[in-house]
């Protein structure tokens, strides 16, 4: 019980920090001069008050946290941000109900992009920086307060790295200097964000849509201040700035099948929108959903295992594609010859058999949730192609699936108990679902 409370003051510390990020939108809406100030005033007064006696009431149980408090810790974060999230919005938005809400901000700090909102030219400006300013934070900003900020008030921010960083490599350390290495990577991030900024702004953009794409770019967010989202622009340099076998390959199925007149239109829009999803980041510049089937289902499978170990991409991510791969010759080859020694080498140093071992049962855990959400939403009425696409999506952060949550749609037309589904994948995702799932689990509450 000691442990828990720990950890409750630790999320006060969380929430009393994350109240100064609501300045961000309180600047905007002063700029532009729109009555949701009073909306975000209030919000982060709450988040601040919050935070604050929540602070005060476990003053007594300030420690240092045990690793396992690590993954309570950021499943309680996730969740607590995200309902804190949803305040500005409630009060802005009057028609939005409280899933819709959850569900729109959650995607924003799990950097999904997947979005219920319609109009969004129309939206505040205020509104549509928080939004993007989640996706921000959730890219890299959450890992940088757990490792530099938190230790720095007294409480251990090395667990929640280690349950938050994303990719199998949990254990390498960043450095003799841990958090002296966050504030460098934090220092890096904000450098490509106004890089990035820039560039968009040289490219056409306006300086509130280039700040606002930049967040979505460098968290593999994938919002947009825009329903079209990029094909808003319609600007091939904008397009190459935001994207860097396998383009080729579905260009020439698709140009073959007849979408678009010629091959260099055919090959703009399938390389921006398979390098959209394959590194999950969720931009859209037209509507994949009416390419034929091959196309839109090879991205979604891209975006499964094409993310960088360490990015917010979700997904098996490239590090434990490479594993199972290995592990699966190496099988092969001790049938063969059973009493060889054949260890598992990765750029060329022996891979721990605990490492593999841990990412086999991530893999399965992987796939067995997304068909376990997939039946879900599959009983709730949901045919059977939206509902793999909306829990592949959500679970790999990529934002659009297909069907009725599709590029040219939205995820508003889902009913509350699909909603909650999708978000509940979101999470699962962005904490790489051991987080989550081992609090359900005897043994983590043990003493």
């Amino acid at each position: 019980m000691r442990s828990l409370f720990g950890v409750l003051h630790a999320l006060g510390t969380l929430l009393a920090l994350f109240a100064l990020y609501f300045l961000l939108p309180i600047a905007t809406a002063l700029i532009y001069r729109e009555s949701a100030v009073s909306a975000f005033v209030a919000a982060g007064a709450i988040t601040a008050a919050l935070g604050i006696g929540l602070r005060l009431v476990t003053r007594s149980y300030r420690s240092e946290l045990k690793p396992r408090d690590g993954y309570l810790l950021i499943t309680l974060s996730w969740l607590a941000l995200a309902a804190v999230a949803t305040i500005p919005l409630l009060w802005t938005l009057p028609n939005l109900s409280f899933t819709n809400a959850f569900f729109e901000t959650m995607s924003g700090l799990s950097t999904n992009g997947a979005t219920v909102l319609t109009g969004l030219d129309l939206l505040p400006h205020a509104v549509n920086l928080w939004r993007h300013a989640l996706s921000w934070l959730g890219g890299m900003g959450l890992i940088i307060m757990g490792v530099a900020i938190l230790p720095l008030l007294g409480i251990g921010g090395m667990q929640q790295y280690r349950a938050d960083a994303p990719g199998p490599t949990k254990d390498a350390r960043l450095g003799a200097r841990i958090a002296h290495t966050a504030r460098l990577l934090g220092l890096v991030y904000l450098g490509l964000t106004a890089v990035c900024t820039a560039a968009l702004f040289a490219a056409g953009m306006s300086p509130f849509d280039a700040i606002c794409h930049a967040f979505s770019v460098l968290s593999l967010g994938g919002f947009s201040t825009h329903d079209a989202s990029i094909a808003y622009f319609h600007s091939p340099l904008i397009e190459t700035i935001l994207i860097a076998v396998s383009c080729v390959g579905v260009s020439i199925h698709v140009y073959l099948k007849g979408v678009y007149p010629d091959f260099i239109t055919t090959f703009r829009y399938v390389s921006f929108n398979l390098v959209s999803m394959a590194t999950d980041c969720g931009f859209v510049n037209a509507n994949y959903g009416v390419w034929p089937v091959f196309a839109p289902m090879w991205m979604l499978f891209l975006s499964c295992v094409c993310a960088n170990t360490g990015s917010t991409g979700g997904g098996i991510k490239m590090f434990r594609s490479l594993v199972l791969i290995k592990q699966s010759w190496r099988e092969m080859f001790t049938l063969v010859h059973p009493q060889a020694v054949a260890p598992l080498k990765i750029a060329g140093q022996v891979l721990p058999n605990r490492v593999v071992y841990s990412v086999l049962a991530f893999i399965f855990m992987y796939f067995m949730t997304i068909v376990l959400l997939t039946f879900v939403l599959l009983i709730s009425g949901l045919d059977l192609v939206s509902a793999f696409s909306a829990i592949v999506a959500c679970i790999n952060s990529a934002g659009p699936g297909l069907n009725v949550v599709g590029p040219g749609n939205t995820y508003a037309s889902l009913s509350d108990f699909q909603t909650w589904i999708c978000t509940l994948a979101m999470l699962l995702g962005r904490v790489e679902i051991f987080a989550f799932v081992v609090l359900f689990t005897p043994t983590f509450w043990r003493k």
